[in-house]
């Protein structure tokens, strides 16, 4: 009895470990384009775009160690690209927004245009609207580390945005408040019937 006992508790123990566990979706976008992972845990589930980096094998011949050159700095990407990809995700992210957790928001935007005086009037507009909603999404989101910043660019012609969104959501709160109340919404549906 005491064997069968010890199977069941450490059984619950696994259930409660796996619902505690947290399914995370990143989502990167700069000048190489939207860039999405979503995973449990440690483990990736999807990418898009698909695939893993080539594996580089070094020959007989060759020397082990290769001279790294330092990365250059990310550009951003172009905004009308972005304007869509944000509106899908929060018609996506409507329902879960107070079970979600933002571990990471990273939203850089660089004003440029051909004409000076319209990029710099593009700058105090962003400006004015990051203003406005750094406060509603902090009410509707739970942000660890956030980072939003408005720049001007003179050289450049065309405004550029770089964005880094990290949400992650434990697998209790998702069924409790998407699986659940559908389930009991459909046992309803059933028993009028």
């Amino acid at each position: 009895l005491s064997v069968q006992f010890g199977a069941v508790h450490h059984c619950l123990l696994l259930f409660a470990l796996f619902l505690s566990s947290r399914l995370k979706l990143r989502l990167d976008y700069d000048e190489d384009g939207v860039r999405i992972e979503a995973g449990f845990g440690l483990i990736t589930v999807y990418r898009y775009p698909g695939g893993r980096p080539k594996r580089t094998e070094i020959s007989e011949n060759e020397p082990k160690k290769k001279k790294t050159k330092p990365q250059k700095a990310k550009k951003g990407g172009k905004t009308p690209d972005i304007r869509e990809t944000i509106s899908i995700i929060s018609d996506t992210l409507g329902k879960l927004r107070r079970k979600l957790r933002m571990d990471e928001l990273v939203l850089w935007y660089c004003s440029a245009s051909p004409d000076p005086a319209s990029a710099a009037l593009a700058f105090g507009g962003a400006s004015a609207a990051v203003g406005m909603l750094t406060a509603p999404l902090e009410a509707a989101f739970r942000i660890r580390k956030r980072d939003i910043r408005t720049s001007v660019s003179f050289t450049d012609t065309q405004p550029t945005v770089i964005l880094k969104l990290h949400i992650s959501v434990s697998l209790f709160s998702l069924l409790l408040g998407m699986v659940l109340p559908a389930v009991i919404r459909l046992i309803r549906a059933m028993r009028d019937r």
